[in-house]
């Protein structure tokens, strides 16, 4: 019996190693823009302080795109960059930023629709 317990105990500690143990687990990525404009995105981080950079990579549909950085439960963007077609890498520092939740955004405008990414959570600035 000691033994079964043993083994049910090492084989649970390895699956949450392996469930818990990818770096994914530390960043966020993009939701709601699908279709053949999509704009995938992600960051590096879910938390930010001191002398980080907030990044974050993603790809961008022909016409390039405008990535914000946008405070929780705000409109305007505190941040702001706009992208090209393709791969793309936008970098902000955290200083300057007031601590709190913040989500990214990214949209796009092309033959008078518009197109609309953002994280499918907050990040956290301190």
């Amino acid at each position: 019996m000691k033994k079964l317990v043993q083994t049910l105990l090492a084989g649970v500690v390895l699956s949450a190693g392996l469930v818990f143990g990818t770096s994914d687990a530390f960043a966020y990525e993009s939701k709601g823009v699908y279709s053949s404009y999509k704009i995938d995105f992600r960051t590096d981080s879910n938390s930010y302080g001191g002398s980080a950079t907030i990044v974050v990579t993603g790809w961008a549909p022909p016409g390039g795109a405008s990535v914000e950085l946008i405070p929780k439960g705000g409109r305007n963007p505190i941040r702001s960059k706009d992208v090209g077609a393709g791969s793309f890498k936008v970098q902000w520092p955290v200083r300057g930023i007031p601590s709190g939740l913040y989500d990214i955004h990214a949209g796009l405008q092309f033959g008078g629709e518009s197109w609309h990414g953002e994280l499918t959570n907050y990040i956290q600035v301190n």
